[in-house]
């Protein structure tokens, strides 16, 4: 179809496991849009650059690689940033969740909920009510964000250490799996 740079930059830290490739792209309205950690991107149908930038800041939080996939949901483009270094101590900086705007890539709003750590699923998209709500899980907690502006709505602790597995929803029941390290 068609090859696009949507930036260059130092590439950050990467588990032997891992690929820059792991977040899946997500479409909506024309639009494709993609995450790798240290930057994002749009491009359109054609492949043509829409908006793009770069955090090289959130290269210094990671030592694993990015993991967790964009999704897009009422106009916004939403990822998680997982600040993989806070969980043991390392870094004071903080996970957070960064809504931009699918049509010019400006920040609509970015939220770092307390005590969130390492992230590495995608957020799932659950509209209940007429409300929208992202449910994020991090170390030993599901938190839900009001989409539309971040807020904490609600959180549910877990003594999980590791959330790498998608939620999955059936109706009105939310399915959790992890594991913990050693244990």
């Amino acid at each position: 179809l068609w090859n696009t740079t949507v930036f260059t930059t130092q590439p950050e830290p990467l588990h032997a496991s891992n690929s820059r490739a792991t977040p899946t792209p997500c479409a909506a309205g024309g639009r494709v849009f993609a995450y790798f950690g240290v930057g994002y991107g749009c491009v359109d149908m054609e492949g043509r650059l829409v908006w793009s930038g770069v955090d090289i800041d959130y290269g210094r939080m990671i030592e694993q690689g990015e993991s967790s996939s964009p999704v897009a949901v009422d106009g916004a483009f939403i990822y998680v940033q997982s600040d993989e270094l806070a969980a043991r101590g390392k870094s004071d900086v903080g996970s957070q969740v960064t809504a931009l705007d699918q049509k010019t890539g400006r920040v609509r709003w970015s939220v770092k909920p307390n005590d969130m750590t390492r992230c590495y699923n995608a957020p799932l998209v659950w509209r209940d009510g007429g409300r929208t709500t992202l449910l994020v899980m991090t170390d030993g907690a599901c938190i839900a964000l009001d989409a539309a502006d971040g807020r904490e709505v609600w959180r549910f602790d877990v003594d999980v250490q590791q959330m790498v597995p998608s939620l999955v929803r059936d109706d009105d029941t939310l399915f959790i799996a992890g594991g913990n390290i050693g244990r």
